[in-house]
């Protein structure tokens, strides 16, 4: 086979190697590999939808990244020599623009042009183009990459790369960490080892890099500080450094690990204020106030009503008086399934008062601490 070379959108090429293809699916895996961090967004998947508008990302007759546009006009297509499911566009699809990436008007990707007017083997294109739907491909995925056997794995929880200006809180002089933040209650079991605040900086001895934040981020172990069996995770608590054994488990896939939210503990992502900010909004310098970034759809968080913006400035009637204080009563209240009463900020002046019910642990646990 002769070489092949990925080129990205801004002109930068890698050599790759081939790994393994589905002629009837059309799609091949090829792997390459970068020094550097690549900013690589996941784009949401969606359902095809029949009259929906789309978009094809291709490479029609070598013109590199061009966009043709048009609408699905039909779902549920299927071939004699594939048991793929297919959808029909008239969304030009010319020769050397299949496998390119549709996507729809909400920006989620739908599926992968396939073939184009090949199947009628005519020079131009006619209107009559398919493309496979990302459903199909996914199921077809691990298969051809050879991962059968071996998962990605994760944490049981969500982290997020902590703000430079919290660290000094938490007793963190290493930037390169990551702050445990929510727990899947259904896999309380498996880290009942780890607390809600904990700070992860080391993986089997090998302080986190910047590369590695990106992984973990997605609650994905980065592979090339783990590979297999147990691992040692250095965490920060209170101060303290422990060093935690821990044997990671297969993470589910992306639609199981989204019928996961409603048992992700308690289902938002905040960060503190800066003194600064605090002042523009007359609350007190005193105390911890956290702005919530995100709620996980279906969390006991998004079920409670919290909505991005949002400031918590206490908890059980409680000012927190720092991020330890804050995790703590998220923690307890998890281990014991005990209801947390939120007071939050909205729209700068409004104080509401809601209650947060902790979901069920599907499994008896134990803590080490």
């Amino acid at each position: 086979m002769n070489a092949i070379r990925v080129t990205l959108h801004d002109g930068t090429m890698y050599n790759a190697h081939y790994h393994n293809s589905d002629k009837n699916l059309g799609i091949a895996i090829l792997f390459f590999e970068s020094e550097e961090e690549l900013n690589i967004a996941p784009l949401p998947i969606a359902v095809p939808k029949v009259a929906e508008k789309i978009y094809a990302i291709g490479v029609a007759y070598g013109n590199q990244f061009s966009i043709t546009k048009g609408v699905v006009s039909a779902i549920h297509r299927t071939r004699e020599d594939s048991k793929a499911l297919y959808f029909q566009t008239d969304a030009a699809i010319n020769k050397g623009g299949g496998g390119g990436l549709i996507i729809n008007a909400k920006g989620e990707s739908i599926g992968l042009s396939v073939e184009g007017n090949s199947i009628l083997e005519l020079e131009h294109d006619t209107g009559l183009n398919y493309a496979i739907t990302l459903q199909a491909i996914t199921k077809h995925i691990e298969r051809l990459i050879g991962m059968e056997k071996k998962k990605e794995k994760w944490l049981g929880v969500t982290v997020y790369a902590s703000y430079v200006h919290n660290y000094y809180d938490l007793g963190i002089r290493n930037y390169h960490s990551v702050l445990l933040n929510n727990i899947y209650s259904s896999e309380y079991k498996t880290v009942s080892t780890l607390r809600l605040g904990d700070i992860i900086t080391a993986v089997n001895g090998e302080p986190l890099r910047t590369s590695h934040l990106r992984v973990f981020s997605n609650s994905l172990i980065p592979s090339v500080i783990y590979q297999e069996g147990e691992l040692v995770l250095s965490i920060v608590r209170r101060g303290n450094t422990y060093h935690i054994p821990y044997t990671p488990s297969a993470r589910p896939d992306n639609i199981v690990l989204q019928s996961m939210n409603k048992t992700v503990w308690p289902g938002y992502v905040a960060s503190p204020l800066l003194e600064h900010q605090k002042e523009a909004y007359g609350l007190s310098k005193e105390i911890l106030i956290l702005h919530i970034e995100s709620i996980l759809p279906q969390s006991p968080a998004d079920d409670a009503g919290l909505e991005e913006g949002d400031m918590i400035i206490a908890l059980n009637q409680k000012e927190a008086l720092n991020y330890h204080d804050h995790f703590t009563i998220l923690h307890d209240a998890l281990a014991q399934r005990r209801a947390v009463e939120i007071a939050t900020v909205k729209h700068g002046t409004l104080v509401e008062y809601t209650v947060l019910v902790p979901p069920k642990i599907g499994r008896e646990h134990t803590s080490l601490f």
